[in-house]
């Protein structure tokens, strides 16, 4: 299998950048396998290259206007085409998709094959127009590319893009009505489809939708990155008030330490009372009691029934439980964490006649304050992150892959630089629609210029190809501006 062309200047390697991922979705339509479809993209891309290079040599200075002919993608495309039909007339046509060697031997491919005059009147028009004009409709009629995008790759001015595709589409019909003769010119709502059908053929309509998916990937219209709806309700109360008010949390914690504090104290009435009542809604399972070493028997209620021994019960008579309350659980410290416990009385009536209760610990919160634990209001949640990265590993073959990073910002950049590190030593080789570095298996892929500008909640995407050895993992962990994102 060849080797990519390597590029003589800046200006050809921004070219291979932005036609090679046309290349290989139309090689992948074409193709019985990812693999497959990576060597095929490979060789028609050399061959393309080739012949636009020989097409912009053979120009003789002064001998008028230079000869029509396809703008720079759709021509890789019809030389995926013709590597296509190379492989089926050398009996490789088993590489192929189903039907495609089929297709290549009818009237329909000799169209396009053929003599100029034979040609599709799509074809034809697409190439009389030439030069900017043509690549300008392809751009955003086929490729699906944001007018700003499309008008920074040919360079022209942004401001006036609409104003010069509204023309280039008018002079397009034009010259399509002077081929089709007394047949209708196409509608404005299928002009991508004319395109697609007259300039590829096989498979055009699938590339077509192809490129519309990934159009909407990089400019975040496809809702994959969007928040889910319905969370803000459930994410408000306590949370909302702690992160909110300072004042309020702040009193809030000194009351809560407080009130721990004089439920641990010994003696009252009051806490007594206080005490028996919470002790209604921490009732453990009846079989369940902590030793008589003081320990917190916190291994017995959740390990089982075994280990426990019942306990002297205290003469000390408290009140009983409220009739009709239902018992609801304690807090029970943290696993590994060590409590004193302290025996609290019970009346004679009580399930928890004697029972050896854990005293409150630093890490646990009060007991009086089990029903605020307990009730409907919400703990602080957790910040939302500030960004999501997905990473789309779009084909995979033989040491090789290719792969699409999606980012979704929660607000508004001027600029951003993507960082990740590869788990199995991945290398980058062709990127597009970003500035990468790397290196050794860290990454870092900065905005390109028509790029840098990201509104808040709208993705933006960059893709590459690259090699892998003994595994192709994807990276979990990326940031965006040093940041980390979910």
């Amino acid at each position: 299998m060849p080797d990519l062309p390597t590029p003589q200047d800046d200006t050809e390697a921004a070219l291979f950048s932005e036609s090679w991922d046309a290349v290989l979705s139309y090689a992948a339509l074409c193709a019985s396998g990812s693999a497959t479809a990576h060597r095929l993209a490979t060789e028609a891309f050399t061959l393309g290259m080739r012949e636009l290079r020989a097409a912009g040599r053979t120009h003789v200075r002064g001998a008028g206007r230079r000869p029509a002919r396809l703008p720079t993608i759709p021509a890789l495309l019809t030389a995926v085409r013709t590597t296509a039909a190379g492989w089926s007339a050398a009996g490789q046509g088993r590489l192929l998709a189903p039907g495609l060697p089929q297709w290549l031997t009818s009237p329909e491919a000799s169209r396009l094959t053929g003599s100029p005059r034979a040609h599709p009147p799509a074809l034809r028009a697409l190439r009389d127009l030439g030069g900017t004009d043509a690549a300008l409709l392809w751009l955003a009629e086929v490729e699906a590319l944001p007018l700003p995008t499309a008008a920074h790759r040919l360079g022209l001015d942004p401001a006036t893009a609409r104003t010069e595709l509204d023309r280039v589409r008018a002079l397009f019909r034009e010259r399509w009505r002077r081929a089709l003769g007394d047949a209708p010119e196409p509608e404005a709502a299928a002009l991508a489809a004319v395109l697609a059908g007259g300039v590829l053929g096989w498979g055009g309509l699938d590339y077509l939708e192809r490129r519309r998916r990934t159009a909407e990937a990089r400019a975040g219209t496809g809702r994959a990155g969007e928040p889910p709806r319905g969370e803000p309700e459930e994410r408000t109360g306590l949370g909302r008030l702690l992160r909110g008010g300072g004042m309020f949390a702040t009193a809030l914690l000194l009351s809560a330490l407080a009130l721990g504090a004089s439920l641990m104290a010994p003696g009252g009435s009051g806490a007594d009372s206080f005490t028996a009542r919470d002790d209604t809604a921490a009732t453990r399972d009846d079989t369940t009691a902590p030793d008589d070493t003081g320990a917190s028997g916190d291994g017995a209620t959740r390990g089982g029934r075994t280990g426990a021994r019942p306990t002297t019960a205290s003469p000390t008579p408290t009140p009983a439980l409220t009739p009709g309350r239902e018992p609801r659980p304690e807090p029970v410290p943290p696993s590994g964490t060590p409590a004193a416990s302290a025996r609290v009385p019970a009346g004679p009536g009580s399930r928890d006649s004697g029972r050896t209760k854990p005293a409150p610990t630093p890490d646990s919160p009060p007991r009086g304050l089990s029903s605020l634990a307990h009730g409907p209001v919400s703990l602080p949640a957790a910040p939302p992150s500030p960004c999501r990265i997905g990473y789309d590993l779009v084909s995979q073959w033989s040491g090789g892959f290719q792969a699409t990073v999606t980012v979704t910002t929660e607000q508004a950049l001027d600029g951003w630089r993507v960082e990740w590190t590869f788990p199995d030593g991945q290398r980058i080789g062709r990127v597009w629609d970003a500035t990468v570095r790397q290196n050794g298996s860290r990454v870092t892929a900065t905005a390109a210029d028509y790029d840098r500008v990201v509104p808040a909640r709208t993705a933006v995407a960059f893709g590459f190809t690259g090699t892998w050895t003994d595994a192709d993992r994807a990276p979990d962990a990326f940031t965006l501006n040093g940041r980390r994102c979910a």
